[in-house]
C-alpha cells in the first residue's frame, strides 16, 4: 500500500515538523516583536542625538562668530558695524510687517481650505494660518542673513537634518520666535520656491526665514536659556542639554511630523535665542520599517535553514526508518495474511527499535503458536484415523 499525501499529512514526521514550525512561528515572533522596538528606539534615539549634536555645535559657532564681529568690526552695506553698535544691531526685536505678504495673505483667504485653518499659540491663544504666515523684517535681518546663513548651510551635510535656522527670543511674546535667517534650502528663490498660489521668494509659503514662530514649539524654543540646558545635564547623564520637542510643520496644507531641537545661542553673556535643528520623524520611520523588513528577511532565512535542517534530521533519524518498519509490516501482513517466516531488521535501541524487536518477538510467538497449533491437529487427525 503507497504512502499517500493523507497518510504524510497523518504521519508523526509531518506531525513533528508541524509543531516546530509553530513553535519557531511563535518565537521567532516574539524575538522580532522586542527586536523591532530595540531598533524603533535606537534609531529614534541615533536621529534626536544627531540634532542634539547638531545644534549645539551650531548654536556655540553662531555665538562665537557674532562675539568675534563685534570684537573686530564688520561691514554691513558698506558701513563698518563694531561694538555696541553692532550688539545692537544683533539684538533689534523691532519688526515690520511686509506689505506684500498682506496681499498674498487676502489671496490666500480665498481658498476655504485654507482660511479655515488655525494655529494655536504658545498662550492657548488661536490665530488663523494666513495671520502666522505673514513675513517680517528686522533690521538684524541684514547681519544674520551675512554671516550666519553660510554657516548654517555648512551644517547642513547631514541628510537627516530637514533644516536649521536661529530664533530669535523677545521679552514681547508676540515677537518673540521671529526667525531672521534660514538654511537656503529652506529659503528658496526662483521658480523651485512657487508654492500653491504662484508666490515665489520671500512671499512663498516654502519661504521660512521672516517669519513669527510663536506657537509652543517656537516659543519654547527661543526662550530656551544656558541655566536651563545646564539644569538639564545636571538632571540626565550623556545629554548635551538640548531641548526636544514635537512639532508638526505644515507646508502647502500637509503635516509633516518632526523633532525639533533647540540649544541657545548667547552672545557675551546675553541670551540671543536659539538654533532650531529639525529631524524627520518621517524619515526615522522609513529608516525604521526598512530595518524591520531586513530583520523579518533574516529571520525567514535562519528559520526556513533551521527547518529544512530538523526536516532532513527528522527523515534520516526518524522518518526513514518509521518508512522502513512501515514498509516491512506492509510486507508481513498484506492481503488478510501473516508471512510468519519475515523478520523486521529495522535496528537501533530507540524507541523503534524496541518496537521492532516487539513485533519480531510477536512474529515468533505467533510462529510458535501455528506450530503448536498444527502439532495438536495431527495428533488429533491421527487419533482420528485410529479410530
Amino acid at each position: 500500500m503507497p504512502v499517500g499525501r493523507n497518510t504524510l499529512i497523518k504521519s508523526v514526521t509531518f506531525k513533528f515538523l508541524s509543531m516546530i514550525f509553530l513553535v519557531f512561528l511563535a518565537v521567532f515572533s516574539t524575538l522580532f516583536f522586542f527586536s523591532g522596538k530595540d531598533i524603533e528606539r535606537n534609531d529614534k534615539n541615533n536621529f534626536i542625538e544627531k540634532g542634539r549634536a547638531a545644534a549645539q555645535s551650531l548654536a556655540l559657532s553662531l555665538s562665537r562668530t557674532a562675539e568675534l564681529d563685534i570684537k573686530n568690526g564688520i561691514f554691513i552695506d558698506g558701513k563698518l558695524y563694531r561694538g555696541d553698535q553692532l550688539e545692537k544691531l544683533i539684538f533689534d526685536d523691532n519688526l515690520a510687517v511686509i506689505k506684500e505678504s498682506e496681499q498674498v495673505a487676502e489671496k490666500r483667504k480665498q481658498d476655504p481650505k485654507y482660511a479655515e485653518q488655525k494655529v494655536t499659540l504658545h498662550d492657548g491663544k488661536e490665530i488663523p494660518l494666513w495671520q502666522y504666515e505673514l513675513k517680517y523684517i528686522s533690521n538684524s535681518d541684514k547681519y544674520t542673513d551675512l554671516r550666519w546663513q553660510s554657516i548654517i548651510d555648512s551644517y547642513m551635510g547631514d541628510r537627516n537634518i530637514v533644516f536649521a535656522l536661529p530664533t530669535k527670543y523677545s521679552k514681547d511674546p508676540d515677537k518673540s520666535g521671529y526667525i531672521g535667517t534660514h538654511n537656503s534650502v529652506y529659503s528658496p528663490v526662483g521658480e523651485k520656491s512657487k508654492d500653491a498660489w504662484g508666490d515665489e521668494g520671500l512671499l512663498s509659503q516654502k519661504y521660512r526665514a521672516n517669519r513669527i514662530f510663536n506657537d509652543s514649539t517656537g516659543f519654547n524654543a527661543a526662550k530656551y536659556t544656558l541655566e536651563e540646558v545646564n539644569a538639564s545635564k545636571n538632571e540626565q547623564e550623556n545629554n548635551n542639554g538640548a531641548l526636544v520637542q514635537q512639532y508638526p510643520r505644515v507646508i502647502e496644507n500637509t503635516i509633516v511630523n518632526m523633532w525639533d531641537v533647540s540649544y541657545p545661542i548667547t552672545i557675551n553673556g546675553k541670551h540671543w535665542g536659539s538654533v532650531r535643528v529639525s529631524m524627520s520623524q518621517e524619515k526615522a520611520e522609513m529608516l525604521i520599517a526598512k530595518e524591520k523588513q531586513a530583520l523579518i528577511i533574516k529571520f525567514a532565512i535562519i528559520g526556513f535553514i533551521v527547518l529544512i535542517f530538523l526536516y532532513i534530521l527528522t527523515y534520516f533519524v526518524v522518518g526513514k526508518r518509521i518508512t522502513t518498519l512501515y514498509k516491512s509490516t506492509e510486507a508481513i501482513f498484506s492481503n488478510g495474511r501473516i508471512r510468519l517466516s519475515s523478520n523486521l531488521n529495522v535496528g537501533g535501541h530507540d524507541e523503534i527499535g524496541q518496537l521492532n524487536n516487539q513485533i519480531n518477538h510477536f512474529l515468533r510467538s505467533l510462529q510458535e503458536t501455528v506450530v503448536s497449533i498444527q502439532e495438536v491437529s495431527s495428533q488429533i487427525e491421527g487419533s482420528s484415523n485410529d479410530l
